[in-house]
């Protein structure tokens, strides 16, 4: 339970201030509770007595697909400039926008989610989004990012796709290349 304690605004809300400044003082500190409690109602979530599951850990597509978590991968550089972005939603639906903001969309199959899910719940994943990134042998190379959201905690871990660099990020990269070929990239 979020408590919250109004305190008198002394000479702020005084003789002096005007009608128009206690209303707004007023409206402020009503829309202030109102977001607080707006805010303690989101940071509130109820098992599933059935399977103890919250229900952001796990959600179910309209062809009863289970899936936890959403993926963005961006992929910038080489020699022409790319700038595409890959975003799958939790229910494998995705969404690709390219640099001139062109746009696909599609849906993963659904043994492509269920590797995606695989791939993300890989702790390895974890491991390379902590390490320092070594800098690239490779000019005009391909650079992706890639961003697991699992319920609101996000992963982010980064590569440069150069054959001869050393310590690619293996997890990285794998979840990366489902995504683009899964999106025609």
């Amino acid at each position: 339970m979020h408590r919250l304690a109004l305190m008198d605004l002394g000479p702020v809300a005084g003789a002096r201030a005007t009608r128009g400044t206690r209303r707004h003082i007023r409206l402020f500190t009503v829309a202030a509770v109102a977001a607080l409690l707006a805010f303690g109602a989101g940071c509130a979530t109820a098992a599933d007595p059935g399977t103890g599951n919250t229900p952001e850990s796990t959600t179910e597509s309209p062809d009863g697909r289970v899936a936890g978590v959403a993926v963005t991968v961006e992929k910038t550089g080489g020699i022409a400039g790319v700038n595409d972005r890959v975003s799958v939603e939790r229910d494998g639906s995705w969404v690709k926008v390219g640099r001139e903001g062109k746009q696909a969309s599609g849906t993963l199959s659904a043994d492509q989610l269920s590797q995606l899910q695989t791939l993300t719940a890989d702790p390895e994943l974890a491991k390379e989004a902590a390490r320092s990134p070594q800098p690239s042998n490779c000019r005009d190379a391909f650079n992706y990012t890639v961003t697991v959201d699992r319920a609101g905690q996000k992963t982010i871990s980064a590569y440069t796709d150069c054959p001869s660099d050393k310590d690619i990020p293996v997890a990285t990269q794998k979840v990366a290349l489902l995504v683009m070929d899964a999106s025609g990239n």
